[in-house]
């Protein structure tokens, strides 16, 4: 049985923020098969703009349409799903295409 993904905050906090309460995630990641999948805020978006960014460069900083956090990362999920897809299919057609 496959295990669940477990997202973790990689927010940095001020030293301020020592109450649990004030401290709101705005990076949360995940490692995924060795691809590190994170949705993050980010400065130049508003405060309820979510965005996703994986790690190999399969895309950065894409903008979800959820302000919602944990529609958000189904919807990275499910980006991430379709690049790697993509991806796999453009090496099997290579491969294909040498035989």
């Amino acid at each position: 049985m496959a295990e669940m993904a477990v997202w973790k905050d990689k927010t940095t906090y001020t030293r301020d923020q020592v109450v649990a309460a004030d401290r709101t995630p705005r990076i949360l990641s995940v490692n995924l098969g060795g691809i590190q999948l994170s949705v993050h805020r980010h400065i130049h978006h508003g405060p309820d703009v979510w965005l996703a960014s994986c790690t190999p460069q399969f895309f950065c900083q894409v903008q979800l349409k959820s302000a919602d956090i944990e529609e958000a990362k189904a919807e990275a999920i499910t980006l991430l799903r379709k690049h790697v897809e993509k991806a796999f299919d453009a090496v099997l057609a290579e491969a294909v295409a040498r035989l």
